[in-house]
């Protein structure tokens, strides 16, 4: 990697700021890789240090433009061999105002950007040197909106993305972004999330360290807002944002992760079937619907999930009915991938649950990968994101994404 970029949301604007989050992530991250940082408040920030002076670029939106922490949704980057850098934006894509994210960035670099005809989410979009995989749900938004078959539509993404397309799931999909259960590894292998792996993690902790799960549970609701001591606070509108009840919901999840395991293991038989080999990853999934304890929350109203309802093709006739915050999703497949002079590393996202952060890290060194563990995501996790959504690989040294 040599160039990415995060989006950072200041405490006067969203009660989901990740400056601290992102912190650490510069932190892990390589001292030859420049990060640039969106924001639309930069007078809320200030660089208390900053080892490398010249690593970090302030990217400023205007105020009145609202973003949220996630830059990896409203466009991709197409980066041809021999050809120059373009950042393809989706059509169509109602969150909060996220599409500037690509406006602001190809100014920044004096890179180029179009809209594509398509209507897309990048985090349902993930690729290898071969294949572009793409979830169904994406196909059937525009064949619904575009009015053409899906054929068409497939052909008028890899026309437009130059690779050849493999659409994974069915509709609707098990996950909304297939970047939470699907990473190629490159080489014509796929790593694959495992939710009847995770569901057994959690039955044995729930077995033999039920204060163990207990403490997570009380962390997740504890650090909802960003900080211990704050229990609530206000929205614009003057309504009053909690953390969701978390506490005592583990058996729910194990429940929802043994429910879409066979849907799982299709998704596997199928990218075996299509000459892939496929490693399995943990993998718990609290269920689409979360009760909506956290329903006044202004991230509700401003479209700030990662797979909320203001995320391009949200379509009651296609998609689940849009999530709450609520128990962590807890993906290890969500990550950063890079290989210099042949030695893979991977960087992982951790979740503060110590028996699937361990599990995770030792299945991915099992696998041959250097892992870079990068802490702090529970709270992102609540709201349906992890590490790839909220950073964006916008160049790597020898590219073909």
């Amino acid at each position: 990697m040599r160039l990415v970029v995060c989006s950072v949301n200041s405490a006067r604007r969203s009660a989901l700021r990740n400056a601290p989050l992102v912190s650490q992530i510069i932190s892990v991250l390589p001292p030859n890789v420049h990060v640039l940082l969106l924001v639309n408040d930069r007078g809320a920030f200030r660089v208390a240090a900053n080892p490398w002076p010249d690593r970090v670029s302030f990217v400023e939106l205007p105020e009145d433009v609202p973003i949220t922490i996630w830059p990896q949704d409203p466009f991709v980057v197409l980066s041809p061999k021999g050809g120059s850098v373009e950042l393809l934006v989706s059509n169509h894509f109602e969150r909060a105002s996220d599409v500037q994210m690509a406006v602001a960035i190809a100014s920044h670099l004096g890179w180029q950007y179009k809209k594509s005809t398509l209507s897309f989410e990048g985090g349902n979009i993930v690729s290898d040197g071969e294949l572009v995989f793409v979830g169904a749900d994406t196909i059937r938004y525009n064949t619904v909106h575009l009015g053409q078959p899906e054929h068409e539509v497939v052909e008028e993404f890899e026309r437009q993305f130059g690779r050849t397309l493999y659409v994974v799931d069915r509709v609707p999909q098990v996950v909304a972004h297939i970047d939470l259960i699907l990473t190629p590894l490159g080489g014509r292998v796929v790593a694959l999330a495992d939710s009847r792996w995770g569901a057994r993690l959690a039955e044995q902790a729930l077995a033999e360290d039920p204060g163990g799960v207990a403490a997570f549970e009380r962390y997740c609701e504890r650090m909802f807002l960003g900080h211990e001591d704050i229990a609530q606070v206000r929205n614009v509108e003057g309504g009053t944002i909690r953390s969701p009840t978390i506490v005592g919901r583990t058996s729910e999840a194990v429940a929802a992760s043994l429910a879409i395991a066979p849907q799982l293991d299709r998704i596997a038989e199928e990218i075996r079937a299509a000459g892939y080999d496929v490693v399995r990853l943990p993998f718990l999934f609290p269920g689409p619907l979360i009760t909506a304890s956290a329903a006044t929350s202004e991230e509700s109203a401003s479209g700030n999930f990662e797979n909320g309802e203001e995320a391009t093709g949200h379509d009651p006739d296609v998609d689940p009915p849009p999530a709450q915050p609520g128990y962590p999703y807890l993906s290890y497949n969500n990550v950063l991938l890079e290989t210099n002079d042949g030695n893979d590393t991977v960087y992982l996202p951790q979740y503060g649950w110590p028996l699937f952060d361990d599990v995770a890290r030792s299945t991915w060194q099992s696998n041959g990968f250097a892992v870079r563990a990068v802490p702090g995501f529970t709270t992102s996790a609540m709201y349906l994101g992890s590490l790839r959504c909220c950073v964006k690989v916008l160049s790597r040294e020898h590219d073909y994404d």
